[in-house]
């Protein structure tokens, strides 16, 4: 069972799932879905997916399912998917392993993988004035994922690394920073108490006080915008590209290292090999 707290909304949900060992079907009283699908040769896959993490690797949904969320209000009616193909969901459960889940060991995905996972072409979002199109798009527990398709045949080393970089940013900033425990002392080191200004020469310029963003001038720091910060930069590029401004400022340096060392011996998960990543 997985529970997930987010800054905006809280949502906590109970599932209750039960599987036909025989038949080799799984079905779930909430929201509705069977496995297998069957419209795939990757349809194994998807219950081997689901016996292992409790996660639905989904590639027929509905719109209802894609922005069905328990905040009235949400923005969720704002995004929208292209159906996958079908044909090329075994491809991609191989690409969203070399961009994902490899980075993550078992023990961790059993427990923070979102429980339904959206497989799609496009992801995009339609604003009054402009579609944007983006990699992938996380809600309360749920992830739409886009390249399920022929894009996959024609992908460059650049566009990967690309989608790699941003799915990765996104999960740690948009969930895994508002669940999983961080340690104190990445806290105590910093001064929380005072403002932080942009001059370079101040001692009280944000780099120089541990901080990778000023949020401004005229508000204090909080714990919870300092690990978005953190996350943000970080997850960004690779630890070379990072690793001049960590030699610059000494705190941030230290700052990193305990979030890293944390991380690994807390869940297993090395930042650092996410974000030094490449492909061919």
């Amino acid at each position: 069972m997985k529970t997930y707290f987010y800054i905006i909304a809280i949502t906590l949900a109970t599932f209750a799932c039960t599987r036909d060992a025989e038949l080799g079907e799984i079905s779930t009283s909430f929201p509705g879905y069977e496995l297998p699908q069957g419209r795939s040769d990757a349809d194994d896959r998807i219950v081997e997916l689901y016996e292992k993490y409790g996660s639905y690797f989904l590639y027929d949904y509905t719109r209802r399912d894609l922005i069905w969320t328990f905040v009235t209000n949400s923005v969720a009616a704002l995004y929208y998917c292209s159906p996958p193909d079908v044909e090329r969901v075994g491809l991609f459960l191989d690409f969203i392993d070399d961009v994902w889940l490899d980075f993550y060991p078992d023990d961790f995905l059993r427990e923070y993988l979102p429980y339904k996972i959206f497989l799609a072409d496009t992801v995009k979002y339609i604003g009054n004035y402009a579609t944007t199109y983006y990699y992938s798009r996380i809600a309360a527990n749920q992830i739409a994922l886009a390249f399920c398709s022929d894009t996959l045949l024609h992908l460059t080393p650049a566009t990967k690394l690309d989608y790699k970089t941003w799915l990765n940013q996104q999960l740690w900033t948009e969930m895994y920073v508002n669940i999983l425990e961080m340690p104190a002392e990445y806290f105590a080191i910093t001064d929380y108490t005072k403002v932080t200004n942009n001059t370079t020469e101040s001692p009280d310029y944000y780099r120089t006080r541990g901080f990778f963003q000023n949020i401004s001038t005229m508000y204090l720091m909080t714990h919870q915008n300092d690990l978005y910060n953190f996350f943000y930069y970080v997850m960004e590029a690779s630890y070379a590209t990072l690793e001049p401004t960590l030699v610059a400022y000494p705190l941030l340096k230290r700052k990193y290292d305990i979030m890293r060392a944390h991380l690994i011996e807390r869940y297993g998960v090395d930042i650092r090999q996410i974000t030094d990543t490449t492909y061919e």
